[in-house]
C-alpha cells in the first residue's frame, strides 16, 4: 500500500492512475481504522489484529493523502479531476473517523482557501470563473458542508468550525451553512451533549450564525453563569466539623473517603475557609523547581481555627488531601504570597500526575482545581504591603494565565481559569453588591495579560502564541463588558492618547501594529458572536475606520468592507455611518482648508522676511538680527517642503475612505460618492482622485452603475468622471465593453461633442470610426492628439486597428478647412507630433508611408513638407527621397497643386546637384520659369552639368538651348 501511496504523491504521472490510487488509499485508511468490518468486537491483545498498529498505519496513509492534495494545490493543475477525488477522499475520512479528522480538516481548509483566492483572480481576469474552478467549488461546498453537518467534534474544534463556515459562505453556500449548523446543534441536543463551552468556539459560532439569520433587538444581559455556586453556610459548617473530627481520628482511610466524595466546589470552599491559616510552602515549591526532584505533596489543608492541635502522620504515608495541620494565623503579606503560590502550584500539578501517585490519585484534580482556583483568585485575602489593587489583580491574572515557569506561553486551562475567575467576581458583585477584587479591574488585567503579556512575553510573542483566539473567546463569553474594556480597546487602537487621569491605563496597554490587528479581530468576533455588545463594538470599529491614523484606518476599513459589511443585518448601519462620514469629511475639510490658507500666508510672510534679510548687506545688524535671519531661513525651508493645501485635502478625504471602500461592495452607493466630490471645495477635490481611481480599478469596466455615472455625471463631478473613464480604459480589454463605449459616447455628446472624452477608448473603435474621429482629435489640440497617438501605438501590432504606416498616412489625408475645421497649422503640428516618436515612426515606416502617398491623387497637402522633414531626421533616406522626386516628375508635378509644386522645387534644390537630372527632364517653358526663380548661380551650375560630355548627349535640344 505504501507503493500505491508513493505513486499518488509522485511528481508527474498519469492523472487517471493517481485517481485510482487515491480511491484505493482512502479504502485502505478506513479499513485500517476499523471502519465497516466489525472492529468493535476485537479484544485488546488479539494475537492477529493489533488495532493500535493498524490505526498507526492508517494515520501514515492519511498523511500521504494530505501530501498529495498539497502537491496538487501547488502544482500546474490545482483544479483538475485529481483534486476532486482527493477532496472527496479526505472529506469522507474526516467524517467517518474522528481519530483522523484533526489532521484532515486543516488540509481541506488550506486547499479551500487557496482555491477561493484562485477563483477570485479568475473572475477578476475573465469576468467569470472557469469550468474547472466551478467544478472544484461545487465539490468543496459538498464536502465541507458534510463535515460541518455530520463530522465528529474533532473535525470542527479549535476554531475550525469558524473557518469552515467562512469558506462555505465565500463559496456561496450561506443558507446551507446555517442549515448544517442547526442540524449539528439539534443532533448534539438529542444526544444529551452539553452546549459548547467557553473553550469551544463551535458553540459561539452556532449561536452567532443563528442570530445572523434574523436580527432582533438585543436581548437583556445574560443571567448569572451557574459555575460552582457558593456552598450553603450551614452545609459548609457541617463539612468543617466533620473534617475536624476525622482529622483527630487515627483512621486516615475514613478521612480520605470523605474528602474524595465531596463535590469539588464544596471541597474548594472548605479549603478556602481556612486559607488564612495555611503555611506558605515557597521553600518546597522552589526547591522542586531548582533540583528537578519529585515535588512534595501540596501543602495540607487547615482545619477550623478552633480545633486543637493535631499531629500529622509521617511524611512517607501522607497523601495530598488527607493531612490537616493547624498553625497560627498568618500576617497579610505571607497570606497573599501563599495565595499566589497556591495558584501556580495547582496549575503545575495537573501536568505531573505521575509525581503525585498517578492519575487515579488526581481524579478530582480537574474540577477541584477549577473551583479552587476561581475561589482563590476571587477571595478577599489581604493585600501585600505596598501593592496596589491593580498590581494584585494583575498578579492573579498572570498566575492564572501563564505557566508556572513564567515562559510567556498561554496555558489553555489558564484561559479557562480567567473565565471562571471573572464569572465568580461578577456573581459576587451582583449577589452581594461587593467584591474584594472589582470586576472592572480584573477584566482590565486579563486584557493586559492577553495583549502585552507578563513574565517576559511581549505583544508580538503574545500574538504568535495565539492571543487572538483566547482574547476573543474570553470577551465573547464573560458575563459583562464594562467600560474598562472599551477604554482599553480605544487606547490600543490609538483613538485615545490618554489624559492625566488615565495615564496608567495608557502606559500599560500596547499600541503596536500587531496589537491594532489583534483588537480589530477581537471586535469582529464580538460583533458577530455577542449581540448585546454588538452596537458598541461596531461603533468602535467604525470610529477606527474614520480616524486620522492611516495605519489604523486602513486596517479597520479592510475589516469592515471585507468581513462585516457582507453580514446582512450590519450592512445598513455601516452604510449609514459611512454616508455620514461624507458630510463629516466636507465639514472637517473646510476648517482644515482655512487653517491651511492661514499657514500658507504665514509661510509667504516668512519667506518675504527672509528675502529682506538676504537683501540687507548686514553691516548694521547685530547678533540678534543675524539669529532672526537664520531662524527665518529655516522656516522657509520647512514651508517649502509642506504642501498645506494637500494636507487639508487628506484631512477632508480621511472620513470618506470607508464609503469609498463600501462602494466596491455595493455599487448602488457610487452616485453618493460623486455627489460628495462635487460638494467639496475645488482645492480639496484632488485628494479624492487617488482613492476613487483605485475604486474604479476594483469595480472594473463592466460595472454598469459606474458607466451610468460616466454617461451622465452629477454636476461638478466631471474631473473625477474623466479620471475614472481614463482608468477604466487603461485596464479594459480591447475592444472595451459596450456599456463603457456607450457611456463615453454619451458623455461626448453631452459635453458639446468634445472628442477628448473618446480619446482614452480610441483603440476600441473600428478603423472607419477612428478615421472619422481623427480630424476632430487633431482640431482638439496637440495634447489630445498626442494621447490618441500614444493609445493607438500602445496596442501590439498584431492586435492594432491601425499600423504606424496607416496612422501616418491617415494624418496626411486629413483635409483642411471645410467640415473638418482643421487648419493648416493644426495639421502641421499633428505631423510634427508623429516625427517626435522616432522609435515608432522609423525610417522604414516613413519610407513605406511616403511610397504609398506619392501614388495618391491628389497628393496630400503636406506631402512635400513631410519628404523634406523625413530627409532631415533620417539622412539615410536622401536617395529614397530622390526617387520620390523622380516619380513626381513622371507624374508631371508642375501641373499639380501650387503648394505641391513649390514643395517639389524646394526639395529638388536641396538635393542639388544630385537632382540636376530631374531638372533637365522638365519641359523647357517650365524649366525657364524655374531658372528665373532660382537665379543665375543655379543656372550656371545646371549648365555646367548639362555640358558635361558624359550627359550632354542625353539633354534635350530645347533644354540645352535654354542653358547655353
Amino acid at each position: 500500500m505504501e507503493d500505491v501511496a508513493g505513486v499518488l504523491c509522485a511528481a508527474g504521472g498519469n492523472d487517471g492512475v493517481k485517481m485510482q490510487c487515491a480511491k484505493t488509499v482512502e479504502a485502505a485508511i478506513l479499513s485500517l481504522a476499523g471502519e465497516g468490518w466489525g472492529s468493535n468486537i476485537v479484544k485488546v491483545g488479539h494475537k492477529t489484529l493489533n488495532l493500535e498498529e493498524m490505526m498507526s498505519d492508517g494515520v501514515v496513509l492519511a498523511e500521504r493523502l494530505h501530501e498529495a492534495l498539497r502537491g496538487v494545490s501547488e502544482g500546474t493543475k490545482p483544479t483538475g479531476p485529481l483534486a476532486l477525488v482527493l477532496v472527496a477522499a479526505l472529506g469522507n475520512v474526516c467524517v467517518k473517523k474522528a481519530e483522523l479528522a484533526t489532521g484532515c480538516t486543516p488540509v481541506l481548509i488550506e486547499y479551500a482557501k487557496s482555491h477561493v483566492a484562485r477563483e477570485r483572480e479568475d473572475v477578476a481576469a475573465n469576468g467569470r470563473a472557469s469550468a474547472t474552478n466551478a467544478s472544484v467549488s461545487k465539490e468543496l461546498k459538498t464536502v465541507l458542508l458534510d463535515v460541518l453537518r455530520n463530522g465528529p467534534t474533532q473535525a470542527v474544534e479549535g476554531g475550525m468550525m469558524n473557518e469552515l463556515s467562512t469558506i462555505c459562505r465565500e463559496l456561496g453556500a450561506g443558507d446551507a451553512v446555517d442549515s448544517a449548523l442547526r442540524h449539528r446543534e439539534r443532533t448534539a441536543h438529542a444526544l444529551g451533549e452539553k452546549r459548547a463551552s467557553f473553550l469551544s468556539p463551535a458553540g459561539n459560532l452556532k449561536r452567532a450564525r443563528m442570530r445572523e439569520r434574523e436580527y432582533v433587538a438585543p436581548p437583556p444581559p445574560p443571567p448569572l453563569m451557574p459555575l460552582a455556586p457558593m456552598t450553603d453556610p450551614n452545609i459548609l459548617q457541617q463539612i468543617l466539623v466533620t473534617l475536624a473530627a476525622l482529622a483527630n481520628s487515627p483512621d486516615r482511610n475514613m478521612l480520605d473517603a470523605f474528602v474524595t466524595q465531596l463535590a469539588p466546589p464544596a471541597l474548594a470552599d472548605a479549603i478556602l475557609a481556612n486559607l488564612e491559616h495555611l503555611p506558605p510552602a515557597s521553600q518546597f515549591y522552589l526547591a522542586s523547581r531548582a533540583n528537578a526532584q519529585r515535588p512534595p505533596p501540596p501543602p495540607p489543608m487547615a482545619a477550623a481555627a478552633a480545633m486543637g492541635p493535631v499531629v500529622p502522620e509521617p511524611e512517607d504515608t501522607a497523601e495530598p488531601l488527607s493531612v490537616i495541620v493547624r498553625v497560627e494565623e498568618l500576617n497579610a503579606e505571607v497570606a497573599e504570597a501563599f495565595r499566589l503560590e497556591a495558584i501556580q502550584r495547582m496549575l503545575a500539578v495537573g501536568t505531573m500526575a505521575e509525581e503525585y501517585g498517578g492519575a487515579e490519585k488526581l481524579t478530582l484534580s480537574g474540577p477541584l482545581r477549577s473551583s479552587l482556583l476561581a475561589r482563590l483568585a476571587a477571595a478577599g485575602a489581604a493585600k501585600s504591603s505596598g501593592a496596589s489593587m491593580e498590581e494584585e489583580t494583575l498578579a492573579i491574572a498572570s498566575a492564572l494565565l501563564f505557566t508556572a515557569d513564567g515562559g510567556g506561553v498561554y496555558e489553555l486551562e489558564g484561559v479557562h481559569m480567567l473565565m471562571k475567575w471573572l464569572t465568580t467576581l461578577y456573581a459576587q458583585e451582583i449577589a452581594y453588591e461587593f467584591s474584594y477584587v472589582p470586576y472592572e479591574h480584573a477584566i482590565s488585567a486579563a486584557i493586559e495579560c492577553l495583549t502585552r503579556g507578563v513574565a517576559g512575553a511581549t505583544s508580538t510573542t503574545a500574538i504568535a502564541s495565539g492571543a487572538k483566539k483566547p482574547l476573543s473567546q474570553l470577551l465573547c463569553d464573560v458575563p459583562a463588558l464594562p467600560g474598562a474594556v472599551w477604554r482599553a480597546f480605544r487606547i490600543m487602537c490609538r483613538l485615545d492618547t490618554g489624559s492625566e487621569d488615565d495615564e496608567d491605563d495608557t502606559a500599560k496597554f500596547p499600541t503596536t501594529e500587531e496589537t491594532v490587528t489583534l483588537i480589530l479581530s477581537v471586535l469582529q468576533d464580538i460583533i458577530l458572536e455577542r449581540p448585546p455588545a454588538r452596537e458598541d463594538a461596531l461603533e468602535l470599529c467604525l470610529e477606527c475606520a474614520t480616524c486620522n491614523d492611516e495605519a489604523v484606518r486602513g486596517k479597520a476599513i479592510r475589516l469592515i468592507a471585507n468581513r462585516l459589511h457582507p453580514v446582512k443585518h450590519l450592512a445598513q448601519d455601516i452604510e449609514a455611518y459611512a454616508k455620514a462620514g461624507l458630510e463629516r469629511g466636507r465639514t472637517i475639510g473646510l476648517q482644515a482648508l482655512e487653517d491651511a490658507k492661514a499657514l500658507v500666508q504665514r509661510d509667504a510672510a516668512v519667506k518675504e522676511e527672509a528675502v529682506e534679510h538676504e537683501g540687507d548687506d548686514g553691516a548694521a545688524k547685530d547678533d540678534a538680527d543675524a539669529m532672526d535671519a537664520t531662524d527665518a531661513a529655516a522656516l522657509v525651508e520647512i514651508a517649502e517642503k509642506v504642501d498645506h493645501i494637500a494636507k487639508a485635502g487628506d484631512t477632508a478625504v480621511g472620513p470618506m475612505l470607508l464609503y469609498c471602500a463600501l462602494c466596491a461592495r455595493n455599487y448602488a452607493l457610487l452616485p453618493g460618492l460623486f455627489e460628495a466630490y462635487a460638494s467639496l471645495d475645488e482645492e480639496l477635490r484632488l485628494a479624492l482622485h487617488r482613492p476613487v481611481n483605485g475604486l474604479a480599478r476594483a469595480v472594473g469596466p463592466n460595472c454598469l452603475e459606474l458607466c451610468e455615472i460616466i454617461a451622465s455625471p452629477p454636476e461638478g463631478s466631471l474631473p473625477l468622471v474623466v479620471e475614472c473613464l481614463e482608468t477604466l480604459a487603461s485596464i479594459s480589454s480591447i475592444p472595451a465593453p459596450t456599456a463603457l463605449l456607450d457611456a463615453a459616447e454619451a458623455l461626448c455628446e453631452s459635453q458639446n461633442k468634445d472628442v477628448a472624452y473618446l480619446a482614452p477608448l480610441v483603440c476600441s473603435f473600428d478603423e472607419e470610426r477612428i478615421r472619422d474621429l481623427l480630424p476632430q482629435f487633431i482640431k482638439a489640440g496637440v495634447g489630445i492628439f498626442s494621447s490618441v497617438l500614444d493609445a493607438l501605438l500602445s496596442v501590439p501590432e498584431d492586435d492594432a486597428v491601425l499600423s504606424p504606416v496607416a496612422i501616418f498616412i491617415a494624418v496626411h489625408e486629413v483635409q483642411t478647412g471645410g467640415d473638418s475645421g482643421v487648419n493648416l497649422k493644426q495639421l502641421v503640428d499633428a505631423c510634427s507630433t508623429c516625427f517626435e516618436r522616432p522609435d515608432v515612426f522609423t525610417p522604414q515606416v516613413l519610407a513605406s508611408a511616403m511610397q504609398q502617398m506619392v501614388e495618391q491623387t491628389p497628393l496630400p497637402l503636406l506631402f512635400m513638407r513631410t519628404v523634406i522633414q523625413a530627409e532631415t531626421v533620417a539622412p539615410q533616406l536622401k536617395e529614397f527621397t530622390l526617387g520620390l522626386l523622380r516619380t513626381l516628375v513622371n507624374r508631371q508635378v508642375w501641373k499639380m497643386d501650387k503648394n505641391i509644386w513649390e514643395g517639389f522645387l524646394r526639395c529638388a534644390k536641396r538635393a542639388a546637384p544630385r537632382s540636376f537630372p530631374l531638372f533637365t527632364d522638365l519641359p523647357a517653358p517650365t524649366l525657364a520659369d524655374v531658372l528665373a526663380k532660382f537665379g543665375d548661380a543655379f543656372k550656371d551650375a545646371l549648365s555646367q552639368y548639362a555640358n558635361n560630355p558624359s550627359v550632354a548627349s542625353t539633354i534635350p535640344k530645347a533644354i540645352a538651348a535654354l542653358l547655353s
